[in-house]
């Protein structure tokens, strides 16, 4: 099996994906599930379906009171030693409504724009649950700095994947052309042969597409 530790090992080859992470049996509950669910994986081991985006809440307090369980039932012992700084930060100094704003470089969206991070994305990536395009987005920004300082950013350049990626399940003819536009659009703009690197979420998980020059 073909495993890739980096960039260049992973074009033109084939990443295994981790088996813990497939959905092996797909007719059950088929009905259920629309393009707009990915996979929870339990701390049990089993496997629910789970809506991208946030779930209805139907008033301010039943926001505090959702928020205010996470956070006294969260045991950092048990999480990567790696992510406990980001943990301890959004715990102890994010309340319910704060968003940390990140600006995203037009190298990566095509425009200067703002990412931003609320407690529940955080709350979701430290948990290895659903992980947000903003998510994304900020690890793009990292991974493009981290590129120019090894002077690597002639050859990769990551793209937004809010380009491609439908922010909801519009499988229209009109949705598609939009963002196949936008992506000629930002490719046209952009510097000449490079790896174009695009991270997608058709609606379960995400994928890493590249375009070659």
């Amino acid at each position: 099996m073909y495993e890739a530790t980096t960039m260049e090992e992973a074009v033109n080859g084939f990443v295994a994906w981790p088996k813990i992470s497939i959905e092996l049996d797909i007719s059950m509950n088929k009905a259920s599930r629309g393009p707009n669910h990915v996979l929870d994986q339990a701390a049990d081991g089993n496997k629910r379906p789970k809506k991208l985006g946030k779930k209805p809440i139907n008033s301010q307090t039943e926001v505090q009171q959702d928020a205010k369980q996470q956070r006294l039932s969260f045991d950092f012992n048990k999480m990567n030693m790696e992510l406990r700084p980001l943990a301890y930060y959004a715990f102890s100094s994010m309340r319910e409504d704060n968003q940390i704003e990140i600006p995203i470089p037009y190298t990566i969206s095509g425009a200067n724009m703002l990412a931003f991070l609320n407690f529940d994305d955080i709350y979701e990536f430290i948990n290895f649950q659903g992980i947000s395009v903003n998510c994304i987005l900020v690890y793009l920004r990292y991974l493009t700095e981290l590129c120019v300082v090894n002077r690597r950013a002639e050859k990769f350049v990551f793209v937004s994947p809010t380009l491609i990626s439908p922010v909801r399940t519009d499988t229209s003819v009109a949705g598609l052309r939009e963002r196949a536009d936008a992506l000629v659009v930002f490719l046209h703009n952009a510097p000449k042969r490079r790896l174009y690197l695009v991270p997608h979420n058709g609606g379960r998980h995400w994928v890493l597409g590249v375009i070659g020059p």
